[in-house]
């Protein structure tokens, strides 16, 4: 019988060592995964063209700034408007193409955006009401512009009335 012992805590002494040896496999396997998806080697990538597309869609945009001399009163509407901006918003489907194509027809450059909504403000050479006019209505028969609109001034209130309170 004492042999029998002697040969159990052998095994018992056997034990521990591979038991040390499991667990710091355990903890290093973990520590090399948390590496590598920290530094972002393993985190799978979803096609780059399309990411691009969509972040370029999700951008914020520009505003252009106003010139206070371009803001004229068109005296038959009623109707302040800016004289040398056109805001034409393309469908889904526009290609840059078509939007270069665009902006080198009405003789302009895009000075500002909202890519989410497929805005763009395009300044175009000084024009009366009338003129402009008929600029938005050659662009709404085009296939790829939903809707071309001339840009309008609204003089705000100084006072602030706060509805919510």
């Amino acid at each position: 019988m004492v042999i029998n012992k002697a040969s159990k805590c052998r095994r018992k002494k056997h034990i521990f060592p591979r038991i040390l040896i499991i667990i710091l496999l355990v903890i290093l396997a973990y520590l090399t995964l948390y590496y590598f998806f920290h530094i972002g080697i393993w985190i799978p990538k979803i096609q780059e063209k399309e990411d691009t597309r969509v972040e370029e869609k999700l951008r914020v945009g520009t505003v252009y700034e106003l010139n206070e001399d371009n803001i004229k009163y068109d005296d038959g509407t009623g109707v302040n408007y800016i004289n040398n901006i056109v805001v034409i918003f393309f469908s889904n489907n526009v290609t840059e193409k078509d939007i270069d194509d665009t902006v080198a027809e009405l003789n302009g450059e895009i000075v500002g955006s909202i890519p989410v909504i497929n805005q763009y403000q395009i300044k175009v050479p000084e024009k009366t009401y009338a003129e402009l006019v008929e600029v938005c209505n050659k662009l709404e028969e085009k296939a790829y512009v939903d809707s071309a609109t001339i840009d309008q001034a609204i003089k705000l209130q100084k006072t602030y009335v706060n509805r919510h309170e």
